[in-house]
């Protein structure tokens, strides 16, 4: 209150000087008038007096009720803002189904989030990356293929099992599947063979044998030509040691 009747009255006296020194004449700029400047005297004289009477009450009930010492001004915590009106909720206003037709069907409720919208085209994105290394896959396979069968003639090569004018006569799948005379007559020849001597696998094992001791054979001679060798070579050096000496002793 101490605060308040201060700046009030610093607000008086300055409101006074301007009422009491305002002219329109001097002050050809300004749209107030002389009845206006009067009218901010009066408020703030009015207000001075507001002021004053509430502080001589806290004063009177301080001094009587509380005996409270006065805070100084810099122990005060700022005052906070003054709300002049307070929301009201409309469900007091209104019941359910009349809020509904005030406030109407919800303006966003087609409004896609953006997160919805990133998450679709990273969705979207991958798909087609997947679908584009499966369509080169099925091309190289393709390529591949084609490549294959080109390399071995297999397209040109399965013509023939058509029944098509080879020679003056149709060459067909079941033609090819019997063997030809030659063939037979191998197979006649083996057959006789195993029936009148040795079977392939006895005749197949006699070869292994006579591999198995021909290899010993040629194990032995290379040691013996070794043993020649190195009694060679003994000797060669020991010729040349001889050599060299007597050539030594009859040199004057």
């Amino acid at each position: 209150m101490q605060i308040a009747e201060t700046a009030i009255k610093d607000a008086e006296k300055q409101a006074k000087q301007f009422a009491s020194g305002f002219t329109q004449s001097s002050h050809p700029t300004v749209t107030l008038t002389q009845e206006s400047a009067n009218a901010i005297h009066e408020i703030t004289k009015s207000h001075l007096a507001i002021i004053s009477e509430k502080k001589a009450q806290a004063l009177k009930d301080n001094d009587m009720i509380y005996h409270e010492a006065v805070p100084s001004e810099g122990s005060l915590a700022p005052m906070e803002k003054l709300n002049a009106t307070k929301p009201l909720p409309i469900s007091e206003l209104y019941t359910q189904s009349e809020m509904q037709k005030v406030i109407g069907p919800d303006t966003f409720q087609r409004l896609i989030p953006l997160s919805v919208h990133e998450s679709s085209s990273l969705y979207s994105e991958e798909k087609a990356k997947l679908v584009r290394a499966e369509a080169e896959k099925c091309e190289t396979a393709n390529h591949e293929l084609s490549s294959a069968l080109e390399f071995m003639n297999l397209p040109a090569g399965l013509d023939k099992f058509k029944n098509e004018a080879n020679g003056g006569r149709h060459v067909t799948l079941d033609s090819l599947a019997v063997p030809p005379a030659s063939v037979k007559e191998c197979a006649d020849f083996i057959h006789l063979e195993e029936a009148g001597g040795d079977s392939i696998a006895d005749l197949i094992t006699a070869l292994d044998k006579a591999k198995s001791g021909s290899k010993g054979s040629l194990e032995n001679a290379n040691l013996l030509l070794d043993e020649e060798r190195s009694q060679c070579e003994a000797m060669r050096v020991r010729f040349l040691l001889e050599a060299l000496a007597m050539k030594k002793g009859s040199r004057p």
